[in-house]
């Protein structure tokens, strides 16, 4: 938990950044619902209206953290245009799985306070493989069909869950998990390779 004080001289933006970051902290130790906006304040020695000044409450700032989170993630898995499409996949999926460690110290994997916080990490994480899937059917040349974003989404929603349920598995490596994660993927592209060179035919 960090106590430092803002520099006097400070852009509103690097104040919201700051405020955002203190948020993160408590967030990830106290849960959404345990999270209260005046211990946020004290830490981040800034006033409570402060805090009310750049978010309207407490959703609203959770959901700026998790836009900061959900950004970081997609910095981590952007592809290398120098690497192959099965190296950048691979690579991809080595920092998600990081990603959700438990000791990323992330927000966006909160599951203890589902009550409070799915909602908004569902919707982050939507807005995160919509991107995502961009990206695979450009690694991979696939045609952009609604069938082909459907199961790569998908895919995407099977690797979320997979890297959340191993989580705290030290049982089972991460390299066997990326494998299972590219078997997956690469066994649902057969048959919707199969179904677009069927409509070529007609």
């Amino acid at each position: 938990m960090t106590n430092k004080n803002i520099p006097a001289r400070t852009t509103p933006h690097d104040r919201c950044d700051h405020i955002v970051q203190v948020a993160a902290q408590h967030f990830i130790r106290d849960g959404y619902d345990g999270a209260s906006m005046t211990a946020i304040a004290a830490d981040a020695r800034v006033t409570r209206p402060l805090v009310y000044h750049y978010f309207a409450g407490k959703s609203a700032l959770f959901e700026a953290v998790l836009a900061r989170e959900s950004e970081a993630l997609l910095e981590a898995t952007r592809p290398d245009p120098s690497r192959s499409a099965e190296e950048n996949l691979h690579s991809a999926l080595a920092n998600y799985l990081d990603y959700f460690s438990p000791r990323s110290g992330r927000a966006l994997n909160l599951r203890s306070d589902v009550a409070g916080a799915a909602p908004f990490i569902a919707s982050a994480i939507r807005s995160n493989h919509d991107i995502e899937v961009d990206r695979i059917i450009a690694l991979l040349g696939l045609e952009d069909s609604s069938l082909a974003r459907s199961v790569i989404s998908a895919w995407l929603e099977f690797v979320t869950a997979l890297a959340q349920e191993t989580a705290g598995d030290s049982s089972t490596s991460k390299d066997a998990i990326i494998d299972i994660c590219m078997r997956v993927l690469y066994a649902a592209l057969e048959p919707l390779k199969a179904v677009e060179a069927l409509k070529t035919d007609y």
